[in-house]
C-alpha cells in the first residue's frame, strides 16, 4: 500500500512485414522470443507491435511524483499513463543534480523550492533533510542516466 511509480519505455516494433523475395514466406518477422513464452501465452509473435521495457521504478518517492504531476500531468494526479518527452526527463535529471548540490550546502529552502515533497495517502517521508529523500533523488539520477532517443517514455503511478 502506498505510492508506486513507473517509467516505461515503449518500443514500437511493428510486427510482420512483407518481403520482396517471394521464394521466402510472404510475411516475415524478425522478433525472437526465447522459450515457450508465445506458445504458453497464446501469442502470435507476428502480431506483436510494441515492446515495453521498465526504465524506472520508485516507491514512495513523493517529490519525484509531485514533479511528474506538475510538469507532465498538468497538475492532475489521477494514476493515468502520461507521455514524457526526453527533454522533460533531462530537466528532471538536471533538477535532481541541483537538489543534491543544495542538500550538500544545507540550503533546504532551495531544495523545497526545486523539488518539494508531495503529500498523499501513504506517500512516505516529507522531510527534505531525511536521508531517504537524498536516496530517492540519487536513485532518480541513476534511473534516468540511460535515457535513449528511441522509443516513447510513459510515467504512471498508483496509490
Amino acid at each position: 500500500m502506498g505510492l508506486d511509480m513507473y517509467l516505461d519505455r515503449h518500443h514500437h516494433y511493428g510486427g510482420s512485414y512483407k518481403q520482396d523475395d517471394h521464394e521466402n514466406k510472404f510475411f516475415a518477422h524478425t522478433l525472437n522470443i526465447g522459450g515457450d513464452f508465445c506458445k504458453n501465452n497464446n501469442i502470435d509473435k507476428s502480431n506483436v507491435s510494441e515492446i515495453i521495457v521498465r526504465q524506472g521504478y520508485w516507491r514512495k518517492a513523493n517529490a519525484i511524483h509531485g514533479w511528474f504531476v506538475k510538469n507532465v500531468q498538468n497538475g492532475v494526479d489521477d494514476c493515468a499513463r502520461y507521455l514524457v518527452t526526453n527533454e522533460e526527463l533531462d530537466t528532471l535529471r538536471e533538477t535532481c543534480h541541483a537538489v543534491l548540490r543544495c542538500l550538500d550546502a544545507k540550503e533546504y529552502d532551495k531544495v523545497e523550492h526545486l523539488l518539494p515533497p508531495s503529500e498523499g495517502f501513504f506517500f512516505g517521508q516529507y522531510d527534505v533533510q531525511h536521508e531517504w529523500y537524498r536516496l530517492e533523488i540519487q536513485e532518480t539520477i541513476d534511473q534516468l542516466k540511460d535515457i535513449a532517443d528511441e522509443g516513447d517514455y510513459y510515467y504512471s503511478s498508483s496509490w
